[in-house]
């Protein structure tokens, strides 16, 4: 028997480098806040990874995937 899945919701943004952020760039939302259903907290961080934008895949030390349980 599978576990019950819980709600979950998630955001993906991008940080500045150093010296965009001294040019007045900030963090901005790749992706919008979005509710998705998983069964516990490591399936629904994959789920958030795998909606990373191709353009910022070579830029993942500056992406973070924020997560939250409801």
């Amino acid at each position: 028997m599978s576990k019950p899945g819980k709600v979950w919701e998630y955001v993906i943004i991008a940080h500045p480098t150093t010296d965009e952020a001294k040019q007045g760039k900030g963090t901005e939302i790749l992706v919008n806040p979005k509710v998705i259903v998983a069964p516990d907290e490591r399936t629904a961080g994959i789920i958030a990874a795998r909606q990373i934008p191709d353009t910022h895949l070579e830029k993942l030390d500056r992406v973070e995937v924020a997560l939250r349980p409801f």
